[in-house]
């Protein structure tokens, strides 16, 4: 793992490098099944933030916690404790206040998938943090699908096993993804496993 802090001109962390060979290895084994066809849903069905009584994303998701009695029958769901096990380095050692004196309590869990045309317009979450993940298969078929923080015009530079946390209340935007029609319905898209973090007494 690569952990770099940002604290201006808001506390933020991105990691790169995530997981290891062992871990991707069987997210991706998980992803390909998560993936096919007739699994995933769309926005009606997994929720979505509005804007003007409108749905703001266009991808199909599923929540992954509701699929599993326990999780340990989920690779996503044991690999993604990763956060929780290295909480020292990957946010306890960050500047801030916001993320420096917290350690989360639990998390839920959305698998997206976008492909041709689909996107996130400009959102906030209902979480203490978010934590995004992305993977895609090399080599890489689509163009699009960065991460901004609008209100501050910082872009995050999508990458494969890459991770970005942040405070849920910043607003943020998945731009759109463009992809050649030949490349679509193959799971050549991008892949964002994001983790809605949560703190309770």
């Amino acid at each position: 793992m690569k952990i770099e802090h940002f604290n201006d001109p808001f506390p933020y962390t991105v990691i790169d490098d995530l997981y290891d060979d062992y871990e991707k290895t069987i997210i991706w084994d998980e992803l390909t099944f998560l993936c096919h066809p007739g699994k995933m849903e769309v926005p009606t069905n997994t929720g979505s933030a509005l804007g003007g009584g409108q749905i703001l994303k266009k991808n199909t998701a599923l929540w992954i916690d509701d699929l599993y009695r326990d999780r340990k029958f989920s690779n996503i769901l044991n690999s993604n404790r990763k956060i929780f096990r290295f909480h020292n380095e990957v946010t306890g050692s960050h500047p801030s206040w916001f993320f420096k004196n917290c350690e989360w309590t639990n998390d839920f869990t959305l698998v997206s998938y976008y492909e041709n045309q689909d996107e996130y317009l400009p959102h906030r979450d209902g979480a203490y943090a978010t934590c995004l993940t992305w993977f895609y298969r090399e080599p890489k078929k689509f163009t699009g699908g960065d991460l901004t923080f609008v209100d501050y015009d910082i872009n995050i530079e999508i990458a494969n096993n890459k991770a970005v946390i942040f405070p849920s209340v910043i607003t943020h935007q998945v731009h759109p993804i463009s992809m050649d029609v030949r490349d679509m319905g193959k799971q050549q898209g991008r892949f964002c496993i994001s983790q809605f973090l949560h703190i309770t007494e």
